[in-house]
């Protein structure tokens, strides 16, 4: 990534809220953690101070270093020893981009058409996802504020369609059933905001204040992942918990003036999502990989890359894993911990000890 090609917070938080809500609106937990969709909004509520707590270490390393990336700073810091930070960067990337994968091959497969070449629709979502990933931050960036500009209108638009039919009986009182399934609910959502282990690497490639832009894009997260929940919950009740997809067959109930087939359209727009989220850390991983190895191999980068995401795709895709398996639950948690929180306050703590070793050789 290049700090003359950085993009604007608008793009940012569009870019943030398309890979957040690709994720929501194919997979909710449909109250097997919160046992009311009542709970499960308070549990997304309460994931808004979550994730700002989790942004006070990238905060304060921001303050510390006037705003310099992970990876620069890693570098003035270790050297060459420093693109190991950027090494991290590009396996997570291929982690995230892997999970999208088999969100999109599990969805295509159980949702839309079963008989559909699950291999041919994979390849085409990887090259896509990487071509675009060539053309640099700024061409996602735009890209996404088309997208979720789409994605928001049909969002609100199958809320409002769907509103004569949802039922307030499907709303139980908050807290029904106490505290623990809201603790469950706001845990169960952490690992699918990945999106927060790239704000410390984003940060001299992003216009105007981080903090704000971060802060507007969870509560705008929150309130989008609400308005899906109580559409799915208020339309399908307790039939939610037995289908694997409650918005998606929530959406295909309503219509839309002239609209007969919302589904498609809601397909179609959550394939743009999906595809943004996997433009983006596909893009990532490639300023990583480049960062390490030199611009020459690009290509090269890239066709490895597409394989390391699509082939365990392929493999692990057609099956309900995703967050909800205890193995990815903790691995993506595992992943924020150490790039979100461990990984600015190691810098914090290596830039304190290199500043005190400089006055002590000063006054030396």
């Amino acid at each position: 990534m290049e700090k003359d090609s950085r993009i604007s917070g608008g793009q940012l938080i569009a870019i943030l809220l398309a890979s957040r809500l690709a994720v929501s609106l194919t997979s909710l937990p449909t109250l097997h953690q919160t046992s009311h969709a009542t709970d499960f909004m308070i549990a997304t509520l309460l994931q808004i101070p979550l994730l700002l707590l989790l942004y006070l270490p990238v905060w304060w390393f921001a303050r510390r270093t006037h705003g310099a990336g992970t990876v620069d700073y890693a570098c003035i810091l270790f050297g060459r020893g420093g693109l190991v930070v950027a090494g991290l960067y590009a396996l997570v990337s291929l982690y995230i981009q892997m999970i999208a994968l088999m969100r999109f091959d599990h969805f295509v497969s159980s949702a839309l058409n079963p008989d559909m070449s699950r291999i041919a629709l994979c390849a085409a979502l990887v090259v896509a996802a990487f071509l675009a990933a060539l053309h640099g931050l700024q061409a996602v960036g735009r890209t996404a504020v088309l997208i979720i500009a789409g994605v928001a209108a049909m969002v609100v638009f199958v809320f409002l369609s769907l509103l004569p039919q949802m039922d307030p009986l499907c709303f139980a009182p908050p807290l029904y059933d106490g505290l623990s399934p809201v603790i469950a609910g706001t845990l169960e959502e952490l690992p699918r905001t990945l999106e927060v282990v790239s704000i410390g690497l984003l940060l001299p490639y992003v216009k105007g204040n981080m903090t704000r832009h971060y802060f507007t894009w969870t509560v705008l997260a929150a309130v989008g992942v609400i308005v899906i929940q109580a559409t799915s919950a208020g339309v399908l009740g307790d039939y939610g918990e037995m289908v694997l997809f409650p918005y998606y067959t929530a959406v295909t109930t309503a219509q839309i003036g002239v609209l007969q087939r919302v589904d498609i359209l809601a397909a179609a727009l959550w394939l743009t999502a999906l595809f943004v989220k996997m433009a983006f850390f596909a893009m990532q991983y490639m300023s990583c990989v480049q960062r390490i190895g030199g611009e020459r191999f690009k290509l090269l980068y890239a066709l490895g890359g597409g394989l390391l995401v699509l082939i365990p795709g392929l493999l692990l895709g057609n099956s309900p894993l995703l967050e909800e398996r205890a193995a990815i639950w903790g691995i993506s948690v595992g992943i924020i911990a150490v790039m979100a929180v461990l990984l600015p306050l190691v810098l914090i703590a290596a830039d304190a000890v290199r500043n005190k070793r400089l006055k002590e050789a000063r006054k030396g």
